[in-house]
């Protein structure tokens, strides 16, 4: 009896741990009577080898040691073993694990299904792959989370999908790190593309401003502001629209146009109000100005700047009048 065999013999329903007695001898060739029967060889019964030590498969509910050496490289059938490690009677449900096997490796479980092969046998070989390759259960069980730094590219429902897609593919947990580590990986990569992309655009832009206006750049990129400030934007939004020396430039024309009158609305008024103080008088005064309701609401976001826009055209109208001060 061999040391595997008689290891679940002594775990499973052996009892004392005890092989079972050989058979009796078959019975003699002569007829009763006209002689002994052949008589089994005398002596004490053969021993295992001097270097066999008995171990059992698990101690106090996990795997044994004796066990880990015995299946030395054979990584498949320790991580098996694991698997059952938990059960009621984890040596019997082992022995029933490694039965199905057989039973399937010998109903040519791993040859390659023809196409028209029944459904069931088509369900039994994605179970068979699901136990070689260790899936989990259900699709969250490979725990996939968005790295710290793509938390915002890597949505719960990206994730939810992607698992998904591993399990009904029966992908092993190893193969599902390595795939989102290379997805990591890329999307690192497209986003740093992505920024470097963008940032040679704003610097070609930049230059292109330069060459245009000379020495004026740094006053039309203020004009820019302003007509921004003139739209009811904000610096941040401002900065979101002037991606381009186009937008820089139009921004900069609205300013001015504004600031002269130049602009006029359906009903033949100036878009802007009018002069400097009149455009500061509205921020204040009319209701339909767009910030209006900023300039009076100390929580909105929008507060400071609508402040800081009457100001400024309070000082432009000064400025304008030939006097010195604020309105």
């Amino acid at each position: 009896m061999n040391s595997f065999i008689q290891t679940f013999y002594d775990e499973g329903d052996g009892g004392s741990g005890t092989p079972p007695e050989p058979p009796a001898p078959p019975a003699g060739l002569l007829p009763p009577g006209d002689g002994d029967p052949p008589q089994p060889p005398s002596g004490d019964p053969p021993q295992p080898p001097a270097e066999y030590k008995p171990f059992s498969i698990y101690e106090d509910g996990k795997v044994s040691q004796g066990f880990v050496d015995w299946v030395g490289d054979d990584k498949g059938l320790l991580k098996m073993a694991e698997k059952y490690a938990g059960a009621e009677d984890p040596a019997k449900a082992f022995a029933k694990g490694i039965g199905n096997l057989q039973y399937l490796a010998g109903q040519k479980g791993l040859d390659v299904l023809p196409e028209d092969a029944p459904d069931d046998v088509k369900a039994e070989r994605h179970q068979l792959l699901g136990k070689l390759n260790g899936v989990p259960e259900k699709p969250d069980g490979y725990g996939i989370k968005a790295p710290d730094d793509l938390k915002d590219v890597w949505k719960d429902e990206t994730i939810t999908a992607f698992s998904q897609v591993l399990h009904k593919h029966n992908a092993s947990p190893e193969l599902a790190k390595d795939l989102m580590e290379l997805e990591a990986k890329m999307e690192r990569e497209a986003i740093q593309d992505s920024q470097a992309s963008i940032d040679q655009t704003k610097s070609e832009e930049i230059e292109s401003l330069k060459n245009e206006h000379g020495a004026n750049f740094s006053k039309v990129i203020q004009a820019a502001k302003d007509g921004a400030r003139t739209l009811g934007l904000s610096d941040e939004e401002a900065n979101q629209i002037a991606t381009s020396a186009v937008a820089v430039n139009a921004l900069a024309k609205i300013n001015t146009m504004v600031a002269e009158d130049q602009i006029i609305t359906s009903d033949g008024t100036p878009a802007g109000g009018g002069s400097y103080r009149e455009q500061s008088r509205r921020i204040a005064q009319d209701p339909n100005h767009p910030l209006y309701a900023a300039y009076h609401d100390p929580n909105n976001p929008n507060y400071e700047h609508a402040l800081s826009e009457k100001k400024r055209l309070s000082k432009l109208a000064s400025e304008k009048e030939g006097r010195s001060g604020l309105a």
